[in-house]
């Protein structure tokens, strides 16, 4: 079964299965120009991560970094 984003026309999503992560494992969006739209340390343990902000714009590349590993991802 895949995922329903909740992304209007113009705003972008970028939805990810991660895994087994720790609580606290930290989440950084970063655009391609390097600017950091994004940092987060979630309080609980996770899997998947949507991301959906109207910064995000469909059909451009960002870096999106989980606990230290980092992969492009295009925003959908």
């Amino acid at each position: 079964m895949m995922a329903q984003t909740l992304a209007s026309e113009a705003q972008g999503v970028i939805s990810l299965s991660v895994g087994n992560r720790a609580a606290g494992t930290p989440i950084v969006l970063t655009a391609a120009d390097g600017e950091v739209l994004l940092s987060y340390e979630p309080a609980m343990s996770y899997q998947i991560v949507i991301i959906s902000t109207p910064s995000l714009q469909k059909g451009a590349t960002y870096v999106v970094s989980i606990g230290g590993e980092s992969r492009e991802y295009e925003a959908k």
